[in-house]
């Protein structure tokens, strides 16, 4: 029995609802999860709860290669679902390229698997906020770390889980509470033969050369069209609700989608503490001036119970603000897709400060990792130097231009964002910037311009420059 199911009852929680919205991949047929959905494939069994979308993938010639799970948005625009067909055979010489370029399409919140006779694979978003652990040794993979397990945790001795609640510390670099699982890592793909990650994109294709000032509103107006595309697909074919707030990234969002922003049930915003209420002012400011229809949440105490909740859900992650506003995340409605804007920092070049493009500064990027305790010694710095070498040296060259974008892509909102979204099944949390298109033309965009917010103001002027006197908090 998986240590999830004993967690539940051993608590008195719902298995389903607990893990609504998850999946495990096993090749264990004994393996029994009664509540959830089974396909077969290939000698692979994918388990996932009955509200999780799953779209079959099949072949030119129909035949059935994998799954799509989540929620996504393909390169022409269209939601995924149903049946999705590949333009090429499994036997062809270039399928995986044809994958590959398929995946690294899609946008949104989702993991991608493919079980051929050849080979298996499992790939992710582009910064895996559809968290996906893995256990080589039972050679199971799942969403979060108590499905990946059917034994005890082995607690890592690395990062104790202590210190992850003391907040000394973060996962990072694929760890998780038990030693022997692994986290995959954005835009690497987990190959099933060996269980080993493999990085997929950037390719040697990929455009992220720096652009002149003179292109930026091309580059500008690209993000916009993609974003809006991508907004559209959403709203007009899921039920979904804008948390809004005083900030850049949630008006962006907004003003990308405002063709069909009236699609959305409503936008909200949460109130518990000072900021927050100036965010709900504004928010009522934006909706009354766009007609529509907002909710305030207010604050409301967290319990013992939501905590034992949430790190179950999400396999004891992460330990956050977050914890503090579990009851509040609880008060929204069940069953909705919840559209973020946290991936759009990367317009602000979040993870760049004070550093120059094209240069790799170590010490700096190991930092921005936010795994140094307060008893490091340098032993300890050298050992996560050579880490980050190892994940660095996988980069093309023009991705080791980006390093410090494609860290934070690749490592810090996986063992964050992503690792934490699990925590609150009620709804579907992801982001429509989660978009290998939208990162590249971001990180075209040069660093002096994302520094002083004018990719924002750029995007806005571009959609609700109406909005201009409204403030930011």
């Amino acid at each position: 029995m998986l240590i999830a199911q004993k967690l539940c009852e051993k608590n008195s929680f719902s298995f389903e609802a607990t893990f609504r919205n998850q999946f495990l991949l096993t090749q264990n047929r004994t393996l029994d999860v009664p509540e959830w959905t089974e396909k077969s494939l290939n000698g692979w069994h994918l388990k996932h709860c009955q509200d999780l979308p799953v779209a079959k993938v099949v072949s030119a010639t129909g035949l059935p290669i994998g799954f799509i799970l989540g929620v996504a948005v393909d390169s022409d625009g269209h939601c995924v679902d149903g049946t999705q067909t590949l333009p090429c055979e499994e036997t062809s010489v270039n399928f995986w390229d044809v994958v590959e370029r398929y995946v690294i399409g899609l946008a949104g919140r989702y993991v991608a698997i493919f079980l051929t006779n050849d080979a298996q694979r499992v790939y992710t978003d582009p910064v895996a906020d559809y968290a996906v652990v893995y256990d080589p040794d039972a050679r199971i993979v799942a969403s979060s770390l108590c499905l990946c397990l059917n034994r005890e945790i082995h607690p890592n001795p690395i990062f104790p889980w202590q210190e992850i609640t003391g907040r000394r510390k973060q996962y990072s670099l694929g760890h998780t509470r038990d030693f022997g699982v692994k986290r995959l890592l954005g835009n690497h793909y987990l190959g099933l033969r060996d269980f080993r990650p493999k990085r997929f994109w950037p390719r040697h294709d990929t455009d992220l050369e720096t652009r002149p000032e003179d292109q930026v509103n091309e580059v500008v107006a690209s993000i916009n069209e993609r974003l809006s595309q991508n907004l559209r697909a959403l709203l007009r074919n899921h039920k979904c609700i804008l948390p809004l707030s005083g900030g850049r990234d949630s008006r962006c969002l907004l003003g990308a989608g405002i063709e069909d922003v009236q699609s959305a049930e409503f936008a909200f915003t949460w109130r518990f503490h000072k900021q927050s209420g100036q965010d709900a002012n504004i928010a009522q400011k934006i909706c009354e001036r766009l007609s529509i229809r907002h909710q305030l949440y207010s604050f409301q105490k967290t319990t013992f119970k939501h905590r034992q909740r949430y790190f179950l859900s999400n396999g004891y992650a992460t330990f956050g603000p977050e914890v503090k506003t579990l009851a509040v995340h609880e008060q929204l409605p069940k069953g909705f897709v919840v559209l973020r804007g946290n991936i759009m920092g990367i317009l602000r070049a979040t993870n760049w400060a004070r550093q120059r493009e094209g240069s790799l500064n170590l010490e700096h990027a190991v930092k921005r990792l936010r795994i140094y305790g307060p008893d490091e010694t340098q032993r300890d710095f050298q050992l996560w130097f050579n880490a980050f070498l190892e994940w660095y040296e996988t980069l093309p060259p023009q991705g080791k231009n980006k390093v410090h974008d494609l860290a934070w892509l690749d490592i810090t909102l996986p063992h964050s964002q992503g690792a934490r979204w699990h925590g609150f099944p009620n709804q579907f949390y992801m982001n429509p910037f989660a978009d290998r298109r939208l990162l590249s033309l971001s990180m075209q965009l040069p660093l002096k311009l994302r520094r002083n917010d004018k990719a924002y103001a750029a995007l806005l002027d571009l959609t609700v420059p109406s909005l201009n006197d409204i403030p930011y908090v």
